[in-house]
């Protein structure tokens, strides 16, 4: 066990151990690993007999990039086969990192939003106009970027005559792409091949741009539907961290996660949310779903009609600035309206609507207190070797906390539940309702916290494995800043 989270098998952490391996091979973090990232792989014979069984996981668009899910599938089947054998390998594979001096890195004061990989600036030289486009299309993050990065797109797809002249409707874009390059959305294709519309001629709205607001307002799109989305923000700001359950991550892969997203589900089971937004805004656009950013709900009403009833929706523009409406308002018409705009959403505070548990309780569960904090991730060699905590440690590994997850992303992303009477301690908040957080106490407290975290896992590895363990330079923290959300904010907050 690795701070309570039990494996099933030796099988599970031999395996678990080559995923991070990979994972911490991947220096661009874009799902591609470079042949000189696979050097040290190479170079040894029991995953790579000869030449030949190399040259099986080598990408088959750009012969300089290993697949690494072939990669990953090869490495499975070997462990698989030869457990001890592979065990050898992955502590040899360990001592060589551990030997390494830290790379450069990536510029992190661009985090989310920063240089694309290696893979998109090598692999466009060889591409065509409309190749170029699509490559940019996929490898925009923020909302601005990916609006004018499929503007382009669309213009440029324009001159591809489709092969029918039935009408394509959601479908036109995806079907213009197929001609012309090797892609495959099986949700998409497989709408389109059933020829089934059975929202067409309506005309929805989808309140929220959130991941649920977006995977509704799509699978809407696909159904036929005319599609507007409204949300009172311009951009993707939350970073908070998502475990994707199988489900889920099975729809995503449906719809294409691949394409859109390449280091998608590579090695981890989780998703950045702001990541998580730009795939399925990416996807709405595709399927011709109209937005209406900086756009907060107002209010609606029933229009009565000897045909059939409608819904009248008030939306007013929002400063983005000051995130408050101005009063201009916009009056459209709607079939229906879908509200996901969150637990405290305006559309059931104007409709008089209660919330309901799922569990049937008629009482919400006693409130947990909450913080969150997102430290830089450099992405040099030391931050790709720290241990992922997803299941949680608990206050007798860390004090001050009653549960902690730690998980890797665009940022080093802490969530850890505590008590009031640890945050009334430590001066980072003077009453029971939150108010007036003092940030510079709350990083200190949370310095305190993962310095505590790191304690633990240099303990854990030192006595039970020594050959994978992570030596975390003591300075390791202290040389790393709390992260800046989108607008420039410390990215920590207590909830």
């Amino acid at each position: 066990e690795l701070l309570g989270t039990p494996l099933n098998s030796a099988m599970e952490v031999l395996q678990d151990r080559a995923r991070r391996l990979l994972r911490i091979l991947d220096v661009n973090h874009d799902g591609r690993l470079s042949v000189e990232e696979c050097a040290c792989l190479q170079e040894d014979s029991w995953l790579f007999p000869n030449d030949a069984s190399f040259e099986q996981v080598l990408d088959s668009t750009d012969r300089s990039f290993v697949d690494a899910d072939l990669l990953w599938s090869l490495l499975s089947d070997r462990l698989e086969s030869d457990a001890t054998g592979g065990e050898e390998w992955l502590r040899k594979q360990y001592r060589l990192l551990r030997s390494r001096q830290p790379s450069s890195g990536i510029d992190v004061s661009k985090s989310f939003t920063g240089s694309k990989s290696l893979y998109w600036m090598r692999s466009k030289s060889a591409l065509g106009s409309l190749e170029k486009l699509w490559e940019d299309f996929c490898s925009a993050l923020q909302v601005e970027d990916i609006d004018q990065a499929f503007s382009a797109l669309w213009t440029s797809m324009q001159e591809v005559q489709l092969n029918s002249s039935k009408p394509f409707g959601p479908f036109e874009a995806y079907s213009k792409l197929l001609q012309r390059m090797p892609l495959s959305i099986p949700r998409f294709q497989k709408q389109l091949d059933s020829g089934a519309d059975p929202l067409k001629g309506e005309k929805l709205a989808v309140i929220g741009a959130g991941p649920i607001g977006l995977r509704a307002a799509l699978e809407l799109a696909l159904l036929g539907a005319e599609v507007h989305v409204f949300d009172s923000r311009a951009s993707f700001s939350r970073m908070n961290i998502l475990k994707l359950w199988d489900w889920a991550a099975s729809d995503l892969l449906e719809l294409g996660a691949k394409h859109l997203l390449p280091n998608f589900l590579t090695y981890m089971d989780h998703i950045g949310i702001r990541e998580l937004q730009a795939l399925l805004l990416k996807l709405c656009l595709l399927a011709k779903v109209k937005f209406h950013w900086n756009s907060a709900f107002k209010a609606m009403s029933k229009i009565q009609s000897p045909v059939r009833e409608r819904l009248q929706l008030v939306t007013q523009k929002v400063l983005t600035q000051s995130g408050k409406p101005t009063g201009q308002e916009d009056v459209q018409t709607f079939s229906s309206l879908v509200a996901c705009d969150g637990g405290k959403s305006k559309v059931a505070e104007h409709l008089g609507l209660k919330r309901h548990r799922a569990d049937g309780q008629s009482e919400e569960p006693r409130s947990e207190i909450a913080v969150v904090v997102n430290f830089q991730n450099h992405k040099e060699v030391e931050d790709r070797l720290l241990v992922e905590c997803p299941r949680g440690a608990t206050s007798d590994e860390i004090p001050l906390v009653k549960r902690l997850i730690y998980l890797q992303g665009e940022t080093h992303y802490f969530i850890m539940t505590v008590d009031l009477d640890v945050l009334m301690k430590h001066g980072v908040v003077t009453s029971q309702d939150l108010a007036n957080v003092n940030q510079q106490n709350l990083e200190i407290l949370a310095r305190q916290v993962v310095e505590l975290y790191s304690s633990e896992v240099r303990r854990i590895y030192s006595e039970h494995d020594g050959a994978f363990g992570v030596d975390i330079p003591r300075d390791f923290w202290a040389r790393r800043s709390v992260a800046l959300d989108p607008l420039g904010r410390p990215a920590m907050s207590v909830f």
